[in-house]
């Protein structure tokens, strides 16, 4: 059994989906193969229709003699399916998932038919509300994918915790194998699940890497200009607002960048100071093509997390590995899983030491150790990821016996 097909169901819109690089990987690893196919996150009639008119239009107007199929990286194609109701409503509801596997099964199965795509199958999940998939394709492996504590995002009530704690469970129940991107992750989930393997996340060097030379030389005058700090990522509640404010009102001489859009629920008073700040600028979501050019100018990056939340203790972030393929020193604070980069992350508690922590990187920082920095990222590179994921996927599926399959605990690497 050498080779296999792979069915990705994404949490979120392609368009805005915040780990295209582990896709593209794997879809390069399974280039003998056969294409990866991407099940975009459903189109609704409802939620679609009033949150997003201009894909409900789109897809109203499509040919729907053909499977809606786009090709969005070489041998990776997107499929833009329909559900009777979102998962996140449906998985709430008697009989809506049963509904939607009803109405989703054959959509898929004819994407896979029009690609050639072979057997056996994996599908691979990533959200707690897809409980109700494994199976759907009559898949010979179903993967969790379980990148975050989905049961401590920001904004959930203590009802919809509780729902997506079990639904979690109904997943990790379906599945045979589950992947955990963080050590406490790891460890939480293979008290649940006897087949868990720790794949942290990673980078996408083909994407990042070149920004290394403008890294290399920027580190060369780092003692002759103050920094300019930048943030990768999402701004939501748990992003430590109010010490980048300070940090901007503390630092005039340095400049802040912050990359990302602004999530609900996010400090608005924190929010109002740094645009209130000149040192600041806030560029929100910025597509890929836009993003280099901002990186090129960054000399530290930073995590500011509430080392208070919850959530952010199971996190491994991809801003992380992200940092590091450019070469750049990192600062977090603490709480998050940095176990991946061992000795590689300077932390520090509050305004006043992550200030200082982010001074001592910035006037640190030589051409050797961004090399250094890059040669390590080689290592965490979203390719890397996915040989060792693909090798967990070949050894479940090898030691599956003719009637079931076998799971084995596995432990991190």
């Amino acid at each position: 059994m050498d080779g296999f097909s792979i069915v990705f169901f994404l949490s979120s819109e392609w368009s805005h989906y915040h780990r295209p690089g582990l896709l593209r990987a794997m879809a390069r690893a399974q280039a003998d193969h056969g294409p990866v196919l991407v099940v975009n996150n459903p189109v609704c009639p409802l939620s679609t229709r009033w949150h997003r008119p201009q894909r409900w239009q789109q897809w109203c107007a499509r040919d729907r003699q053909t499977p809606p199929l786009q090709t969005i990286a070489d041998n990776l194609v997107l499929l833009d399916a329909r559900v009777a109701l979102h998962d996140k409503l449906a998985s709430g509801l008697p009989g809506a998932g049963h509904l939607n596997r009803h109405l989703l099964a054959p959509q898929v199965n004819a994407a896979m038919a029009a690609l050639g795509m072979r057997h056996p199958r994996v599908s691979w999940f990533q959200f707690p509300t897809f409980c109700h998939y494994p199976g759907l394709l009559q898949e010979q492996l179903a993967v969790y994918e379980c990148y975050d504590e989905h049961a401590d995002v920001p904004g959930l009530s203590a009802y919809a915790k509780r729902r997506v704690r079990g639904l979690e469970k109904r997943l990790l129940q379906a599945c045979d194998l589950v992947f955990t991107t963080s050590l406490p992750l790891y460890e939480t989930r293979r008290a649940l699940h006897p087949n868990v393997a720790l794949t942290y996340n990673g980078a996408d060097l083909e994407f990042f890497a070149p920004i290394g030379q403008d890294s290399m030389r920027r580190a060369a005058q780092s003692a002759r200009r103050a920094p300019t700090v930048g943030y990768l990522g999402t701004l939501h509640e748990h992003t430590d607002l109010a010490l980048l404010a300070d940090m901007a009102q503390r630092c005039p001489d340095w400049r802040l960048v912050l990359i990302g859009p602004v999530q609900k629920g996010a400090d608005a008073y924190q929010l109002a100071r740094l645009r209130a700040s000149s040192n600041v600028t806030l560029h929100g979501w910025v597509e890929e093509g836009d993003l280099v050019r901002l990186l090129r100018e960054i000399d530290v990056g930073v995590i500011p997390y509430r080392s208070e939340a919850v959530f952010n203790r199971y996190v491994n972030p991809n801003k992380l590995h992200e940092y590091t393929a450019m070469g750049k020193p990192v600062v977090a604070s603490p709480g998050i899983d940095v176990s991946s980069h061992t000795g590689m992350v300077r932390t520090a508690q509050g305004a006043t030491a992550f200030i200082e922590a982010v001074r001592q990187a910035h006037a640190t920082n030589t051409p050797t150790l961004v090399q250094e920095r890059l040669q390590f990222a080689i290592g965490n590179s979203w390719d890397a990821r996915a040989a060792l994921m693909l090798g967990h996927i070949h050894r479940t599926l090898h030691a599956r016996p003719a009637a079931s399959l076998v799971h084995l605990s596995t432990s991190p690497p």
